[in-house]
């Protein structure tokens, strides 16, 4: 759900050209008998950051890195309604992260601003939610360990927004 928030479909889970599990993304366990979290990373091509060189991955037909795919798994209702809870209870933390001019500049705030009040007008309408939800959400991606802030000045804020969403921090977990 987080990927979707910031209009991250730079990822896969499942596969990866380097011949590992997951692209731009890797498994954590907050202990040795937890369940596996995985963790999507390299935010410079959603479109939250929409750098000037970023494109969509071209498999996906999406026009613009700035277009929203939801690429999670899909989850029971109650698990569901508990991740939109989750966003909807962070909403103006999120947006107060995003409105920092002093971080990202004046106009790029305002434009982050924007991008994230057009997640919640889906989320905030069951039809929009449904016609965006094509197959079920997941749960939040939990963020954690080794992150590369040099790039995009709006990749902190990715990760920073991340662990508002979570309530997780990187000292929490250990990859896998």
């Amino acid at each position: 759900m987080f990927s979707y928030l910031v209009g991250n479909a730079d990822f896969s889970l499942i596969a990866s050209r380097e011949g590992s599990c997951c692209h731009n993304a890797k498994l954590f366990q907050e202990d040795d008998d937890g369940n596996y979290l995985p963790v999507v990373y390299d935010f410079d091509s959603s479109g939250f950051v929409s750098a000037p060189y970023a494109s969509p991955p071209a498999k996906l037909k999406l026009r613009s890195v700035r277009d929203r795919l939801y690429r999670g798994y899909c989850v029971e209702e109650d698990v569901f309604e508990s991740v939109l809870s989750k966003f909807h209870d962070q909403r103006g933390a999120l947006l107060d992260i995003a409105n920092e001019p002093e971080a990202l500049g004046k106009r790029t705030a305002k434009r982050a601003v924007s991008y994230l009040e057009d997640f919640y007008e889906v989320i905030d309408d069951p039809k929009k939610l449904k016609r965006e939800n094509r197959g079920g959400m997941s749960v939040i991606a939990i963020a954690a360990a080794e992150i590369d802030y040099r790039g995009s000045r709006s990749r902190p804020w990715c990760w920073r927004a991340l662990w508002v969403c979570s309530g997780f921090s990187p000292a929490q977990a250990t990859r896998r």
